[in-house]
């Protein structure tokens, strides 16, 4: 890393730090409690090894210097913005070893301020981890820059962190090098296919190893479930084909502009690839444009394998990476390329912006329901109540609503939680319910039953509440 030593290095990191601090400065100031977040301010657990990531698991244990889970933020979320610009500044300096390009800070900004980054840093406890995990496979597509054991070494290791880390991060270190193979074969220097070979050997090795080691710490139902693997059958080539035309409506969502920046890549590869007096190899040639071809399937490719993938945005963290990958791909003028990248990061502060505004109607909404709830089922009346099951959902209010019509991809961002059977709103409840159980709709029979054959106790706009026994049904609308 002697790169960094120097001054103008040292000077593009503050740079970024500072100007990314700013940037997420209204989420540090307000902390907000995003999805898991509920669960961990309120009960202190950790639970990130169950998830198969024991790095992760650790990262959040010494972030808490070394005892259980507090809420300490903004304190996390600041280091993420240290990893995450340290992360960018080691893929500037590798690519403009490579590209030979004065790529500036831009790049970077856009990178960290796209929608599917977004969630990670809303996180106030998983932030770390999740930062840790990009840095690690940055770190590894670096490493790789060098031909010869010891990096190979390296990266095999730097890889397994990353994905014990975050899995969802393998995508940003595989379109890294995919774009790195398309620049080697316009070298008539270096060898992009031994690169290519050699990194899909490393890559292999690395999942397959961290796959195994994941295994041996994951449990609990919901984990289990969405780290199986798809079998080998008809019916699992249709589920493939439907989780990945699930994903890429998620991208078009996060980034309608992406097909435009795709094609443009393709068609300049293709350019270099017809033209009749450049003396690359054929072999470089048609290497080139079936990686320019392929590279955007790496986002998702992996998560489509599995057989109940999570479809959530922020596994679907290398999609900004692969758009930066194809800017500098065909955007060759300075000038131009600065011009793209500005706009996109227009783009980005306005779903960031529309997505904390989002945040703040539907916790704000929630609350007030939460406080109804609360006076309802601390009355006198119901001092019996000990288990609450809930049915229904609790949608968006029109703010939300208006936001969401006109940036689809804020539904994606801003959560609802109660009702559903959800988990986390269960825990939202038990803000202010702290004495009650909660239980899974599973459990619920006997006071459904009662639901259908009597009127609520309670009928308000929201919900409507039943009781029997010790069991009270809330079922919101």
């Amino acid at each position: 890393m002697k790169h960094f030593s120097s001054k103008y290095y040292f000077d593009d990191y503050a740079k970024l730090f500072i100007i990314l601090l700013a940037l997420f400065s209204p989420i540090l100031v307000n902390s907000y409690n995003y999805i898991d977040d509920y669960g961990r301010s309120l009960y202190g657990y950790n639970g990130l090894d169950a998830n198969g990531r024991p790095v992760a698991a650790i990262i959040l244990w010494m972030t808490m210097w070394f005892g259980d889970v507090v809420d300490i933020s903004p304190i996390p979320q600041i280091i993420s913005v240290a990893l995450i610009a340290a992360s960018a500044c080691l893929l500037k300096v590798s690519l403009e070893r490579h590209t030979g390009y004065k790529l500036g800070i831009l790049p970077a900004v856009f990178i960290f301020t796209a929608p599917t980054y977004l969630p990670m840093i809303l996180f106030k406890y998983d932030s770390v981890s999740m930062a840790f995990s990009i840095l690690t496979a940055i770190s590894a597509f670096y490493a790789l820059g060098n031909n010869s054991f010891k990096s190979y070494a390296l990266a095999f290791v730097l890889i397994i962190l990353s994905m014990l880390s975050y899995q969802a991060s393998i995508s940003i270190f595989i379109i890294l090098t995919c774009y790195r193979c398309i620049f080697l074969s316009f070298d008539k220097c270096r060898s992009a296919v031994r690169y290519l070979i050699g990194s899909a050997i490393i890559s292999i090795l690395a999942i397959a190893s961290a796959s195994l080691i994941s295994k041996q710490f994951t449990s609990g139902g919901y984990n289990d479930t969405h780290s199986r693997l798809l079998s080998f059958s008809h019916a699992s080539i249709d589920a493939w084909l439907s989780n990945s035309a699930k994903y890429l409506s998620m991208i078009n969502m996060s980034y309608p502009m992406a097909w435009i920046i795709y094609a443009a890549s393709i068609l300049y590869v293709l350019y270099i690839v017809i033209s009749p007096g450049d003396k690359i190899t054929a072999i470089r040639k048609l290497l080139a444009l079936a990686l320019a071809i392929l590279c955007p399937s790496f986002i998702f490719l992996h998560l489509s394998l599995l057989e109940s993938p999570v479809f959530n945005i922020r596994t679907l963290i290398g999609t900004s990476f692969a758009i930066f990958m194809a800017v500098i791909l065909f955007a060759k003028n300075t000038i131009f390329r600065k011009a793209i990248f500005l706009f996109l990061i227009a783009y980005n502060l306005t779903i960031y912006a529309a997505t904390l505004n989002s945040i703040r109607y539907q916790m704000n909404h929630e609350n007030n329901i939460s406080t109804l709830v609360m006076n309802d089922l601390t009355s006198e009346r119901f001092h019996d109540v000990k288990n609450i099951y809930t049915e229904g959902r609790v949608y968006y209010p029109q703010e939300v609503s208006n936001i969401n019509r006109r940036f689809p991809v804020v539904m994606m961002l801003s959560q609802t939680y109660l009702g559903s059977n959800s988990f986390f709103g269960y825990v939202r409840l038990n803000y202010y319910l702290r004495d009650t159980k909660y239980g899974y709709s599973e459990n619920n029979k006997s006071i459904t039953l009662v639901s259908h054959t009597t009127k609520p106790v309670i009928e308000r706009k929201y919900y409507k509440i039943w009781v029997s026994g010790n069991d009270a049904l809330i079922s919101f609308k």
